[in-house]
């Protein structure tokens, strides 16, 4: 199955081919619109929405639709001949860029009150938490509430910095 991963801008195309994994999910990349894509196909179906593979004669040639991060997924997992052509909407897009952000969580479970130190805390890829570049800003700063481990971290878990006197 070929993968075209459509967007209109190269800029776009490069952000979405750098977040981890994607260089290999996607086969082709093209800049056309999926209306002068279409052109390559005798059928173009949208589906986001679908959930089994289409059946059609072999010399017919197929192109599933995409515009859900989602539904892009559960299209590579088919077992279709069809090519799959995402456009990732702004709300894909947004999705990806999530799924790729180094985010902040605890490494150990925490109690009110401790002083965070950079070995309290671990990062992972797509979590809810603070960025990582904003470790700087977390570290030294007392936990209002009792933490877990793996608890993603935002600035309302946290207090004012320890006290420097």
């Amino acid at each position: 199955m070929t993968r075209i991963l459509v967007v209109n801008d190269e800029a776009a195309a490069a952000e979405i081919l750098a977040l981890p994994g994607w260089r290999a999910r996607v086969e082709q990349v093209s800049h056309e619109t999926v209306d002068a894509l279409a052109r390559r196909y005798h059928v173009v179906l949208r589906a986001d929405h679908l959930d089994t593979a289409p059946l059609f004669s072999p010399d017919t040639r197929v192109a599933l639709l995409c515009t859900e991060l989602a539904a892009f997924e559960r299209l590579e997992k088919l077992a279709t001949t069809a090519d799959v052509i995402f456009e990732p909407s702004p709300v894909a897009r947004l999705d990806m860029l999530g799924a790729g952000r180094a985010t902040l969580r605890t490494a150990r479970a925490l109690k009110r009150g401790a002083v965070l130190a950079a070995t309290d805390l671990a990062t992972e890829n797509g979590g809810h938490g603070l960025g990582a570049g904003l470790i700087d800003r977390v570290v030294g700063r007392r936990v209002v509430y009792d933490l877990a481990e793996g608890a993603p971290l935002d600035f309302g878990m946290l207090g004012e910095a320890k006290d420097r006197s």
